[in-house]
Parts: structure tokens; sequence; C-alpha cells
């Protein structure tokens, strides 16, 4: 399973949409998840409290989840869970 951020979008979705076509699982993480193709969380990046709530729920799909590589902000790197 690949989870991609910025999903709604330009160059996140068109990996999501790559991915999916070549039969990769994909979870998209974006801020505005409608009228998405694929399988979408909703999610503003900005945000900890939003972070932490999409890891608790893509840890109930996926069993062996350990890490959410850093974002591009410094305050969030290195979430471990």
């Amino acid at each position: 399973m690949i989870i991609v951020t910025g999903a709604s979008r330009g160059i996140g979705k068109t990996i999501c949409e790559r991915l999916i076509s070549n039969k990769v699982e994909v979870i998209g993480i974006a801020r505005n998840i409608k009228d998405l193709s694929f399988e979408a969380i909703k999610c503003d990046v900005s945000s900890y409290e939003e972070i932490k709530n999409v890891v608790t729920k893509i840890k109930k799909k996926v069993r062996n989840f350990r890490k959410i590589p850093p974002v591009s902000t410094q305050k969030f790197n290195n979430i471990y869970f």
C-alpha cells in the first residue's frame, strides 16, 4: 500500500491514478476528497491533530504500519507510532 499526500489534484492525483492503473493499493490524503475515484482520507497536513487522526485510520487498515514519512514542515518530522 502506498499513501499519497496532496491526492486531490495535480501531481498527487496523477500519482494515485497511475499507481491504481498498475494495480497498486493506494490511500490518498487531501484536504478535499470530493469526487475522487480512489480511496482517500480528508486531512490538512498542516494540522497535527488531523495527521494523528489519519494515522489512526490508516493503522486500522494496514497491519504493519509504523511511520508516516516526514511532511514538509519541520514540526512534524519523525512521527512514530
